[in-house]
C-alpha cells in the first residue's frame, strides 16, 4: 500500500502519502515455525495422503511435491515447459 502511494506522490497525482501515518498501526501475525517430521511419521503421513476424498489432483500434487521440494506456487504454476 505504501508503495503504490508513494507511486502516486512522484507521479503527482496526490500531494501526501497516507500510508506513513498508517505505520505500525497493524501488526504482522507472529510467525509460527513448524518442526520437519520425523521419519517414523512419514507411513502415517503417506496413508493419510491416501485415505484423503478430496480432488484426486490435490492428492498427486502433495504426492508430486513429496518428490520434486519445490514451493507449493511453484508446482501449481508449473508449465511443461520447465519441466
Amino acid at each position: 500500500m505504501t508503495s503504490i502511494l508513494r507511486y502516486a506522490v512522484q507521479q503527482q497525482l496526490i500531494r501526501y502519502n497516507p500510508a506513513y501515518d498508517l505505520e505500525g498501526s497493524i501488526q504482522k501475525p507472529e510467525t509460527e515455525h513448524r518442526p520437519a517430521l520425523e521419519l517414523e511419521e512419514i507411513p502415517l503421513l503417506l496413508e493419510r495422503i491416501d485415505a484423503y476424498k478430496g480432488r484426486r489432483l490435490t492428492t498427486l500434487a502433495i504426492q508430486l511435491n513429496l518428490l520434486v521440494f519445490v514451493r507449493s506456487s511453484e508446482l501449481r504454476f508449473a508449465r511443461w515447459s520447465e519441466i
